[in-house]
C-alpha cells in the first residue's frame, strides 16, 4: 500500500523535500506492511495508521498557521508521523543488535542497556514466578529462549518505542548485524529532528524543551528553521485521536486468541468507538460516542478522553509559552464524549470510577502472610467480622424491626459468606471496603448517622476495618466476587477481581427483590476444614449459619445475663465487661507462618474471640486462673496487635477486675468457714487441698489467731498487730483450737500434713521464702531430729548458718501437753512432726500490697471474724 501524503502538505513542500519524502516512504513500506513480531495482534501501526495520523495532523493545523510553515517544517511532520510508530516493528534480531550496540535516549541520558536491565529487574520483582533473569544477558540469548519471553519484551518496547523512534530516524532500521539506512538521508541534522518530534510523542513537552535549549541554545524554537516544539504538539495529539473502529481487525478473533492482556484492550477499546466528529456550533471541539462491551473498556475508554483533553490543555499552554501572540495553534480545543453525559452515566450499568485496591500488592506478602501465614480461617475471621458489624450497623439504624443473619457455604470448590446487614453502595466500596486499614467507624457516613437521634440509642459494636478483611480473604482463595446493595439504595453493585487486578470492573443495577446486604464468593485455593469457622463469633445476638445449620457453641442471651458485670469507674469508653469462669472457650489450633500454635482463648470481643489470652503477660499474688471476658464497645479502647491476635498491653480495667475477683475470692474463703465455730477449724488433707484452696485462685495462707482466721500478709499482719508467727505441720488431719489463753500477737499457720524425712524440703522452702535465717525456733520430735542429724545431706543443703543460728528444741511425743504449753493450741504432741516460731519479718514482698490498696478503709479484713 502507498501510504497517501495529504495533498495540503505536500504543496508546501520544495521539490526536493517531496522527492526525499516519498523516496523514505517507500523504504519503510517494506517494514510496514509485514506482520509485527511482537506485536502481530495489536493494534494497526501500519501504513494505514501513518495514513490516518498524516491526515489528522494536516485537519489540526489552522489555515492561517499553515501559511506559515516551510518546506522544513512540512518535511520533518511529515516524515516524523512516519517514524513515531516504527520501533513497534523491530523483532528479536533488532532488539539484540540495539542492546549491543547501546544508543542513548538524548531526552534522559539512559543509555539502552541500562533501560533494560533495570525493566527486566523490576518486572521479576512484581513477580518472581517469571525467572527472567536470563534476559539480562540479552546479548547472549538465543531465540528459542527469548521466544518463551515474548510478552515480557513487548512490554518494553511498547514503553520505549518513542525512544526507538529516534534511532531509526537518525540512524536507520536495526537489523541483524547492522542499521538498514535510507540512500536518500542528504540532510543528516533535519533527520535528527524528525527523531525528536518522533521522539516527543512519549515525553513530556516541557523535558523536551529543555533538551532543545540545551542542543541549539538561542536557536531552539525554531533550530534550521523548523517550528519543533509546534510540531511535535501536532504529532502527539494526532496520535492520540486514531481511537476509531478501524485501527483493529475485527476478524483476527476468529482466526486466533489474544495471547496477552494489553492486545484484548486496545482491541476492544478502539472497537467501542462507533463515531467521532466536530460538533457542529462548536468547531473546536470533538464529540466521541463509544458504546463500551464492558467496565474495563468503559474506564480506558474514559481515561483515554482525560488524556487527550489533558494533552490538548498541555499543548495549548506550550504553544503560548514558546511562540507567544504568533498564530501557531490548532483547531482543536476541547473534546469530550457520551460517556461524560451525566444522563448517560445514570443509565448506564459501569461505575463512573476507576478503581482498584488501594494499596500496594506486594503487602500481601509483606503484611497478610507474616500475620497469619497462610492459614485461610485468619480470612474466614476478618469476614465474619465485617458481615456482623454490618448487621449490627443496620440494627442500630432498624431497631427491633430486623433480625439479622449471616449465612456461610463451603462447599469442595468455594466459600461463600451473605449478611444481610447495612450493605454497600460506591462510596464505601471504594473507600472503605477497598481501602487497606480505613475505618468506617472515622467516615462522614458514620457520623451523620451518629447525629441521628434513634441512632445514637444503639451503639454498634464493631471490631473489623474494611480493607484488611478483603486483604486477608486472598488466604482463602485468589479471586473474589461480592454482591452488595446497601439499605435505602435502589442499585445493586458487583464486581470480580483478584489481587494482581488493576482495575477492578464495577458494575450497577436496579434492584430486583429485597435483598439488602453482601455476599462474598471465593473461589477455593485449598480444601477448607469447616470446623475452623464455629469457633470465631460467639454471641447469640447475630444468627450464623454454616451450610444451613446453625452454629453451636454460642452464649445464649439468657446465659449471658448469668455473668459477672464488671463495673468500671475509670472512664473507659466500654459499653459492657462481663466475665465468668463457667463459660470456657475450646482451644484454637491455627497453623502460623511457620507451625501449627494451639490458643486457650479467654477474650471475646464484640462477639470475635482473640485467641491470645489476655493474661498472658499478668502476674497477680491472689489469682491463678483469670476468667473469660466478654467487652462490647469500641475495639479502640483496647490494644490489640494489627492481627487482632493478641493484646500489646494489659487490658486498661485490669486493675478494676483483680479487686472484683479479689472480693469474690474473699467471699468464698467466708463460705468455707462460715458453718463452723470461729474458734476451732476442722483441718484434714480434705479441706487444705479443696475448700480452702479455693479453684482459679492461688494457695494463699490461711492464719489462726486469738480473734479470728484471715490470710497471711504484711497488710492483715500489721493492720491486726500480729508481731509472732508459728507455723506448724502434722502427721495428718486434726481439730486446730485456739485457746484462750493465747498470745493476741501470735498468728498461726498450720502449713500441712508430712513426716520425716521430707521436713527438710518444707524447712528449706520455708526459709528461701520468707527469708528467715536467724533467731528462729524450730521444734522438731526428738527421735526425728536424731535421725535428721545423720543425714548429711541435710545438715549441708540448710546450710551452717542456719544450724548455728537457730535454736532447735527437741521434745518427747510422750509429752502430751507440750504444745499445748508451748503455743497454747489444742492439739496433740503425737501430731506434731515440725514447728517454727519467728517474729514476722514483713521486708519480703507479698500480696499485701493488693489488700492494701483495695481494702485500705477496712478496719480488719472483711473475713477476720465471723
Amino acid at each position: 500500500m502507498k501510504i497517501k501524503i495529504p495533498i495540503r502538505l505536500l504543496s508546501r513542500l520544495t521539490e526536493e523535500h517531496r522527492l526525499e519524502c516519498e523516496g523514505v516512504f517507500l523504504k519503510y513500506e517494506e517494514f510496514a506492511e509485514k506482520n509485527m513480531y511482537f506485536f502481530d495482534e495489536y493494534t494497526d501501526h501500519s501504513s494505514k495508521h501513518v495514513e490516518f495520523v498524516l491526515e489528522t495532523t494536516n485537519k489540526l493545523i489552522p489555515e492561517q498557521t499553515l501559511e506559515l510553515l516551510n518546506s522544513t517544517d512540512i518535511f520533518v511532520l511529515i516524515l516524523s508521523v512516519l517514524h513515531h510508530d516504527l520501533g513497534m516493528h523491530i523483532n528479536f534480531d533488532s532488539l539484540k543488535f540495539l542492546y549491543k550496540e547501546n544508543p542513548v535516549n538524548v531526552f534522559t541520558g539512559q543509555h539502552f542497556q541500562t533501560l533494560w536491565n533495570d525493566f527486566v529487574k523490576e518486572e521479576n520483582k512484581k513477580d518472581e514466578g517469571l525467572k527472567i533473569e536470563s534476559l539480562l544477558d540479552l546479548e547472549k540469548l538465543s531465540f528459542e529462549s527469548y521466544d518463551v519471553h515474548k510478552g515480557v519484551a513487548s512490554k518494553f518496547i511498547r514503553i520505549h518505542h518513542p525512544f526507538l523512534a529516534n534511532i531509526i530516524a537518525t540512524n536507520g532500521f536495526p537489523g541483524k548485524s547492522g542499521f538498514i539506512n535510507y540512500n536518500e538521508k542528504r540532510h543528516s541534522y533535519l533527520y535528527e529532528l524528525v527523531g525528536l518530534v518522533a521522539h516527543s510523542h512519549g515525553t513530556d513537552l516541557r523535558q523536551v524543551m529543555d533538551y532543545l535549549k540545551r542542543k541549539y541554545g538561542e536557536l531552539w524554537k525554531t533550530p534550521f528553521g523548523c517550528r519543533a516544539v509546534y510540531l511535535m504538539t501536532l504529532v502527539r495529539i494526532a496520535d492520540y485521536l486514531h481511537i476509531t473502529d478501524d485501527r483493529i481487525d475485527r476478524y483476527r478473533l476468529l482466526l486466533s486468541e489474544f495471547r496477552s492482556e494489553s492486545s484484548e484492550k486496545e482491541f476492544f477499546k478502539h472497537q467501542s468507538v462507533f463515531h467521532s466528529q466536530i460538533i457542529y456550533d462548536n468547531p473546536e471541539t470533538i464529540y466521541v460516542y463509544s458504546e463500551p462491551r464492558n467496565f474495563e473498556v468503559y474506564i480506558e475508554m474514559d481515561q483515554l478522553i482525560d488524556n487527550i483533553q489533558n494533552e490538548l490543555d498541555h499543548s495549548w499552554a506550550v504553544l503560548g509559552e514558546v511562540y507567544g501572540s504568533i498564530e501557531m495553534k490548532l483547531t482543536i480545543r476541547r473534546i469530550t464524549s457520551n460517556l461524560k453525559n451525566t444522563e448517560w452515566i445514570e443509565a448506564s450499568k459501569f461505575v463512573g470510577q476507576r478503581l482498584k485496591f488501594n494499596f500496594d500488592i506486594r503487602l500481601i506478602g509483606l503484611l497478610i502472610e507474616p500475620l497469619y501465614g497462610e492459614n485461610p480461617s485468619y480470612g474466614i475471621r476478618e469476614l465474619i467480622q465485617n458481615s456482623t458489624d454490618a448487621c449490627k450497623t443496620r440494627r442500630a439504624i432498624e431497631k427491633n424491626e430486623y433480625e439479622a443473619e449471616v449465612k456461610i457455604t463451603i462447599s469442595r470448590e468455594q466459600f461463600i459468606i451473605e449478611d444481610n446487614g447495612i450493605g454497600m453502595d460506591i462510596n464505601v466500596i471504594k473507600n472503605y471496603f477497598l481501602k487497606i486499614g480505613a475505618s468506617f467507624a472515622e467516615s462522614r457516613e458514620w457520623n451523620r448517622l451518629n447525629e441521628d437521634k434513634n441512632f445514637k440509642e444503639s451503639s454498634i459494636l464493631r471490631n473489623g476495618k474494611f480493607g484488611i478483611g478483603i486483604l486477608s480473604s486472598f488466604l482463602i482463595g485468589d479471586k473474589i466476587k461480592v454482591e452488595t446493595r446497601k439499605l435505602g439504595s435502589e442499585h445493586i453493585f458487583s464486581f470480580e477481581t483478584n489481587k494482581y487486578d488493576q482495575v477492578i470492573s464495577i458494575t450497577k443495577n436496579r434492584t430486583k427483590g429485597e435483598f439488602i446486604g453482601t455476599k462474598i464468593i471465593i473461589p477455593l485455593k485449598c480444601e477448607l476444614d469447616p470446623s475452623i469457622i464455629v469457633n470465631w463469633y460467639r454471641l447469640d445476638d447475630i444468627r450464623v449459619l454454616l451450610n444451613d445449620e446453625v452454629l453451636k457453641n454460642k452464649i445464649k442471651n439468657d446465659e449471658y445475663g448469668k455473668w459477672n458485670i464488671l463495673e468500671c469507674g475509670g472512664g473507659y469508653d466500654l459499653e459492657e465487661i462481663k466475665w465468668s469462669y463457667d463459660y470456657k472457650i475450646d482451644p484454637f489450633r491455627l497453623k502460623g507462618k511457620n507451625e501449627s500454635v494451639t490458643y486457650m482463648p479467654n477474650l471475646i470481643c464484640n462477639g470475635i474471640v482473640i485467641p491470645e489470652r489476655y493474661d498472658k503477660k499478668v502476674e497477680s499474688y491472689i489469682i491463678s486462673k483469670w476468667p473469660t471476658i466478654v467487652l462490647k464497645g469500641p475495639t479502640s479502647m483496647i490494644d490489640l496487635d494489627l492481627s487482632r491476635n493478641e493484646l500489646n498491653s494489659n487490658l486498661p480495667f485490669l486493675s478494676e477486675l483483680e479487686k472484683q475477683l479479689l472480693v469474690s475470692y474473699i467471699d468464698k474463703l467466708k463460705s468455707v468457714f462460715k458453718n463452723g465455730d470461729d474458734k476451732q477449724i476442722n483441718i484434714c488433707d480434705s479441706k487444705v487441698t479443696s475448700d480452702f484452696r479455693v479453684t482459679n485462685f492461688k494457695d494463699q495462707k490461711l492464719i489462726f489467731t486469738k480473734n479470728g482466721y484471715g490470710l497471711f500478709n504484711s497488710f492483715f499482719m500489721q493492720r491486726n498487730a500480729l508481731k509472732r508467727v508459728v507455723r506448724i505441720w502434722v502427721k495428718k488431719g486434726v481439730n486446730l483450737r485456739v485457746l484462750k489463753e493465747c498470745d493476741s500477737e501470735t498468728a498461726y499457720i498450720l502449713e500441712g500434713t508430712g513426716g520425716h524425712p521430707y521436713l527438710k524440703n518444707k524447712i528449706v522452702a520455708f526459709r528461701d521464702g520468707y527469708e528467715i535465717c536467724e533467731n528462729a525456733k524450730i521444734y522438731m520430735p526428738i527421735l526425728d531430729y536424731e535421725d535428721y542429724q545423720n543425714w548429711s545431706a541435710n545438715i549441708y543443703k540448710l546450710g551452717k548458718n542456719f544450724i548455728n543460728n537457730n535454736v532447735i528444741h527437741r521434745f518427747d511425743l510422750s509429752q502430751e501437753n507440750y504444745i499445748r504449753e508451748k503455743f497454747q493450741l489444742d492439739i496433740d504432741t503425737a501430731e506434731v512432726v515440725l514447728a517454727i516460731e519467728y517474729n514476722f519479718n514483713n521486708s519480703k514482698k507479698d500480696s499485701s500490697f493488693i489488700f492494701e490498696e483495695y481494702f485500705k478503709n477496712e478496719a480488719i479484713m472483711p473475713f477476720y471474724n465471723i
